[in-house]
């Protein structure tokens, strides 16, 4: 009888190992399908917000504003790599929100 018990116990506990051993590479290419996705995704453009000035300092409130955004290589007065502008209205704190890309 105890043979019949260790040999049922021997069954089921490779079952059991076989089980989870199925389990956790399911899981693993879960996991792995999951994190190629989220990283292959980028952002199309990037948020950025200003408060816009005059000359003398003072916010520009409620006005039409142009905007040239470029990205310059080595200093600020580099060679354009990117430039792109763009038309706006500040709003009552003189900040400005656009998109840039």
């Amino acid at each position: 009888m105890t043979g019949n018990v260790m040999i049922r116990l021997s069954r089921l506990s490779s079952k059991l190992l076989d089980f989870w051993q199925g389990l956790r590479t399911v899981s693993f290419f879960f996991l792995i399908s999951c994190s190629l996705i989220v990283s292959a995704q980028s952002p199309d453009r990037i948020p950025y917000q200003a408060v816009i000035r005059n000359s003398t300092g003072a916010v520009l409130t409620d006005q039409s504003v142009g905007v040239r955004i470029s990205i310059l290589r080595g200093s600020s007065s580099g060679t354009a790599l990117y430039s792109e502008t763009h038309a706006g209205k500040t709003n009552a704190y003189g900040q400005l929100t656009l998109e840039i890309g």
